[in-house]
């Protein structure tokens, strides 16, 4: 194998690909899978056979793995990678690595070819048993504040202007700090292509969603790329896989009350 003509990304990307068919793997609350959804199979299945058409799962998943992501060498770069889902950061590997790539973007949708985005993130927690609970909080807020967004982004900006490098901007979750950076801090006119595909993952995120919050969200992930992992591998269909993830995923949701 030479190169992949489309990566679906999965399993990391199946949340993507079953909003696009209509399903919400996990419900609003986080207490009940939809992993049983038999539009979630047809998702599955259809991407399954992206993968089996370009030489099966033991082949593309072992190119995959030799590439250099995040280097000079990158799959983009080395022509190894046509199209594939990716997450919007991965725009300043390139322009760091690879300015002068030829790239483009373009929002993924859904079934009936409108825009859809999943947007992840970490959090903060403060442990209950903790001490100094005030405090933690306090930088807390301090360390995601606009101020702080911008400051870390003004930082970066001048580090790659002083490099010569573009620098494509930082995806914060804080509007007030998206708005300031990408409205003053990213200029990137003498980069058209960088340019453009900067502007459609910020009009994507206009129609982002998230998967809930739950108590047993590290239990219910493992569940479903158990799933997936269990289909690219034959020892499973995507229906019976996926009902096996259902039991597994909604046994931990009912644990966690």
């Amino acid at each position: 194998m030479s190169r992949i003509g489309f990566d679906p990304k999965i399993p990391e990307f199946l949340p993507l690909w079953a909003k696009a068919n209509g399903v919400q793997m996990l419900s609003d609350d986080g207490r009940t899978a939809h992993l049983d959804d038999p539009r979630l199979a047809e998702a599955l299945t259809y991407t399954k056979s992206l993968i089996d058409a370009q030489g099966g799962w033991s082949a593309v998943k072992a190119f995959r793995d030799s590439f250099d992501f995040f280097g000079e060498k990158n799959p983009f770069k080395q022509g190894q990678l046509a199209a594939s889902l990716m997450d919007d950061w991965y725009l300043n590997v390139l322009a760091n690595y690879s300015p002068d790539v030829r790239v483009s973007a373009a929002p993924f949708t859904d079934t009936a070819g409108t825009p859809i985005d999943w947007v992840t993130g970490s959090a903060w927690v403060i442990p209950a048993g903790s001490t100094h609970k005030e405090q933690a909080c306090a930088w807390i807020k301090t360390m995601t504040d606009a101020p702080a967004w911008v400051a870390a982004a003004k930082a970066r900006a001048e580090k790659r202007k002083a490099a010569g490098k573009a620098f494509t901007g930082v995806y914060t979750g804080n509007r007030v700090a998206d708005q300031e950076i990408f409205g003053g801090l990213v200029q990137l006119k003498d980069r058209p292509a960088f340019d453009a595909a900067v502007q459609t993952v910020l009009r994507a995120q206009e129609s982002a969603f998230t998967m809930p919050a739950s108590p047993a969200g590290s239990e219910f992930k493992t569940a479903w790329q158990n799933a997936v992992n269990r289909v690219l591998s034959g020892e499973q269909q995507p229906a019976d896989a996926l009902r096996q993830g259902q039991q597994e995923a909604q046994r931990a949701l009912d644990a966690a009350r």
